[in-house]
């Protein structure tokens, strides 16, 4: 888990890769594991419910391919786009996602 110190300094200083349905930043760290964070706004839904289950399919679509990855900080910020919320392929697009940043990196 990122403390929120963390947290900040990761949205300062850290790689920014853009997608269209969510932004992921990249910050190398020292630990010998990987730490993902979830971002979901106001924006994105007004219902809590909505959100909490954005971030839940998000964290596992993300743990499914945390071996391809890095190891890091990453923070994933979903974008506030109306197919976002009703969108069931996560597990496809973080795939695609970490594939690319793995082959950037």
């Amino acid at each position: 888990r990122l403390t929120k110190k963390e947290f900040s300094s990761l949205f300062q200083s850290s790689r920014t890769f853009q997608f269209p349905l969510f932004v992921i930043k990249y910050k190398p760290s020292d630990r010998d594991y990987t730490r993902v964070a979830i971002s979901c706004g106001l924006k994105v839904s007004k219902k809590a419910v909505e959100r909490n289950a954005i971030r839940r399919r998000l964290f596992e679509a993300s743990r499914l391919f945390l071996a391809q990855v890095r190891i890091g900080d990453y923070i994933i910020i979903v974008r506030p786009l109306p197919e976002a919320r009703a969108f069931k392929g996560w597990v496809e697009e973080i795939q695609k996602a970490f594939t690319q940043i793995a082959s950037r990196l």
